[in-house]
């Protein structure tokens, strides 16, 4: 039978993919954490043990990269899995991504080369810093996606704007082996496949930290975060068993909740305390595990508390524009001129100084966000819909339910 509005016959199309509003919900925790780790990231945090206790939690902000991994994880084994069976899989999803992804970086970039340096007078402590970063012969490194590398293996002072790439650079290289490893592995030995990925991930870890001249950076490298794409896969990938059952993670959702997250988290706070070996090792493994079952309450629990917290406005709306906010927030604290923190005079109108300045970056950052993804990113996102993905003929009929994720907004 053939649809008059596609010619293409109907078994052969696939399902539309279940949309869980939660998960924006957790992408926009994960960006609030970012902006606010990077809003706080200069400051010294005054004498007092208040204040003390407050820099250690502002300081863990950049957990949120953690949880963006493994959502990434999540959501691309899914993608993955399901496309299986479609024709054009690996030029599809290379597209898709591009188009998602490429557009918006690459004019990030262009913003932070020429833009800020032109900008002088206005932005001269970022601008110092391109200057020297492009002297330097480190700029090919961004326009190629190997950003984390160079940050991993050098000591070169990057302003915030371009380091924060690094993360990019991280997925743009788990989309590169991620489908291949997906697709060629049989999907009898896919799990265990992913348990050994997890595990590899640790040798990577000891391996970096004790050979790169570097060792603190590993925080950086692919091979050391595959643990948390990792768990995101594992998940991805129980729920398309077509045995799963909620009584068989119980274990696993309760050790990630409520031992694992608490204990990587505090770990994390303490980083000025502890061995970055301990942080990067075991802090940002148990957060990963944490982030895993977090997502597994959010997807098979609809009617949970933590569910309608996740699902709210506010949060999905910050997790729509997560990306844009992402890049765009580091480009414009140079002009914002929140790089330093201000003079602690104390009372009232220091907080509430504090707070206005918090604030106004939230509202412009946003703003911007909001703007660029409505003229900018989605009009290019419209053309996913030539990249659509299709079963195969002879394998239409074989497909079964699955539960599907969505891609990245």
């Amino acid at each position: 039978m053939v649809d008059a509005d596609n010619p293409m016959p109907a078994v052969q199309r696939r399902a539309p993919a279940k949309h869980f509003e939660a998960l924006d919900g957790f992408r926009g925790l994960a960006i609030l954490a970012v902006l606010i780790y990077h809003f706080f990231m200069g400051w010294p945090f005054w004498t007092g043990h208040l204040n003390m206790a407050m820099g250690h939690f502002l300081r863990t902000g950049w957990v949120g990269v953690d949880l963006f991994f493994v959502l990434s994880g999540f959501l691309i084994t899914g993608i993955l899995l399901g496309a299986r069976t479609d024709q054009h899989r690996w030029r599809n999803f290379i597209m898709r991504r591009a188009l998602r992804i490429f557009p918006l970086y690459y004019l990030a970039l262009i913003i932070s080369f020429l833009v800020i340096p032109a900008c002088y007078h206005a932005t001269q402590n970022a601008a110092l810093q391109v200057l020297v970063v492009a002297r330097e012969g480190a700029a090919p490194w961004f326009f190629g996606y190997l950003s984390n590398v160079i940050l991993a293996t050098t000591n070169v002072p990057f302003p915030l704007h371009l380091s924060l790439t690094w993360s990019l650079a991280a997925e743009e290289q788990f989309y590169l082996i991620w489908p291949a490893i997906i697709w060629l592995t049989p999907p009898r030995y896919t799990k265990r496949m992913i348990l050994g990925v997890i595990a590899l991930a640790q040798v990577f870890k000891l391996l970096a930290y004790y050979l790169l001249p570097h060792g603190t950076l590993i925080e950086f490298l692919t091979p050391c975060r595959l643990d948390e794409f990792g768990f995101g896969a594992l998940i991805a990938l129980a729920l398309r068993d077509p045995g799963f059952s909620d009584n068989n993670w119980i274990a696993f959702r309760r050790f990630g909740l409520l031992i694992a997250l608490p204990i990587g988290f505090g770990l994390i706070a303490l980083q000025q305390k502890i061995s970055p070996f301990i942080i990067h090792f075991y802090g940002q493994f148990l957060v990963a595990w944490g982030a895993a079952a977090c997502i597994l309450v959010l997807v098979r629990t609809p009617d949970s508390l933590a569910h309608r917290l996740f699902s709210s406005t506010l949060l999905r709306q910050f997790g729509k524009y997560s990306y844009c906010m992402y890049l765009c927030h580091g480009l414009l604290v140079p002009f914002l001129g929140i790089e330093s923190a201000p003079a602690n005079t104390g009372g009232i109108l220091f907080l509430a100084h504090v707070v206005a300045r918090l604030a106004i970056y939230f509202v412009i950052v946003y703003l911007v966000s909001a703007l660029s993804f409505r003229f900018f990113e989605k009009p290019i996102q419209n053309l996913k819909r030539f990249f659509e993905p299709v079963p195969q003929p002879d394998a239409a009929a074989r497909l079964s339910p699955q539960v599907q994720t969505q891609e990245r907004p």
